[in-house]
């Protein structure tokens, strides 16, 4: 059940003010509906809400409110807003359904869903640049083209003609596999790309320039289905592929959730409602930043 009334919001923005208890609503025992003999009440619906999505719905008030300070609305973003609510109404039956969802019109869904939704993508891009340095410890973003081979004869002639300065593309496209997974083409490397030999992902994040990695790595394998690659390392410059890093990073589950807690940080963030923050206690404590203790000595596998 999708809960959208000002008494529900209400409600919600309530877990964010006072002290720590129990909180309640005003007329909590008015009556919203009766079925059959089962009478429903503004205090029940409250309850409901905090069980059914007190965290969740307590971290999008607090986004929205985040993105508003950080982000605002821009005109960009009513652009694109609009542009994406146009090709919407062009669906048959749009606008019956967003009632059924409970939304009063396409501009209240552009407002409640739309925009919001693009200013949480922007506030992900700023992340990148207000926490630059937390980036850079968690993933030494590293701008690298590798290619890889099925033979050692094919990889030792694509990292003659990387040498060279032949286009690593082209290269690529020469010597690389069949089904090679890298090709030549730029992308960003990680220390989250467990997908490639250590040894190569090592040579590449700690490379200190832009160079040609004199060495044909091979994949750890004790079979006879060897791999081989060489590498190229494009940039090292933070700053200078920060469009790349955001578009390779943005999705990372990791990202999302270090992009929460350090604008949580920024706005000291606190949960009054013991419920809730009972909730977060046991499913996501990190989210609780006025309380370190409770992630003090736990692993990142049990945060």
């Amino acid at each position: 059940m999708k809960y959208r009334t000002p008494l529900a919001l209400g409600a919600l923005a309530l877990l964010l003010a006072g002290c720590q208890a129990q909180t309640s609503i005003p007329n909590s025992s008015e009556k919203l509906m009766t079925i059959g003999n089962k009478t429903v009440t503004k205090g029940d619906e409250y309850q409901i809400l905090k069980k059914g999505s007190g965290t969740t719905g307590t971290l999008a008030i607090a986004n929205r409110q985040i993105a508003d300070k950080e982000i605002g609305v821009t005109d960009e973003i009513k652009k694109q807003a609009q542009e994406t609510l146009d090709t919407y109404a062009e669906i048959e039956g749009f606008d019956d359904q967003l009632k059924q969802i409970g939304y009063d019109s396409a501009d209240d869904y552009m407002n409640e869903v739309l925009i919001p939704n693009l200013q949480s993508q922007e506030l992900t891009k700023k992340y990148f640049t207000d926490a630059k340095e937390d980036v850079i410890t968690s993933f030494d973003p590293v701008l690298a083209v590798i290619i890889e081979t099925d033979s050692e004869d094919n990889a030792n002639k694509a990292l003659e003609a990387l040498k060279k300065g032949d286009d690593a593309g082209k290269v690529g496209g020469t010597y690389a596999s069949e089904d090679a997974t890298y090709t030549g083409t730029e992308q960003i490397i990680t220390t989250q790309d467990s997908g490639l030999p250590e040894t190569l992902r090592n040579a590449i994040l700690d490379a200190s320039k832009e160079e040609v990695l004199d060495q044909v790595f091979t994949n750890d394998t004790s079979t006879d289905d060897v791999t081989y690659y060489v590498a190229k390392v494009v940039s090292t410059d933070y700053d200078k592929n920060l469009d790349k890093i955001v578009s390779a990073l943005s999705s990372n589950q990791t990202i999302a959730s270090d992009c929460q807690i350090y604008y949580l940080k920024k706005y000291q963030f606190e949960v009054h409602d013991q419920d809730v923050f009972d909730a977060f206690k046991a499913n996501n404590p990190e989210y609780l930043v006025t309380r370190p203790d409770l992630t003090e000595g736990k692993s990142d596998s049990q945060q």
